[in-house]
């Protein structure tokens, strides 16, 4: 049987990691799964002197 569009997620997201270059773990085994029509936000907090906007 097909599954529709609808009944996929929009967005998928399994064991995500992130490691520094410094070797610190930002992210470890992260899932999110965001169901289509749902609407989600993200909100984390930003270091003071850091001008980047994106994950390096």
């Amino acid at each position: 049987m097909l599954q529709s569009n609808l009944m996929q997620p929009a967005l998928s997201i399994k064991n995500l990691e992130k490691t520094y270059a410094s070797g610190t773990h930002a992210l470890n085994g992260v899932s999110l799964e965001v169901p289509s029509g749902d609407f989600y936000a993200l909100l984390g907090l930003k270091q003071k002197n850091n001008k980047k906007s994106r994950i390096g």
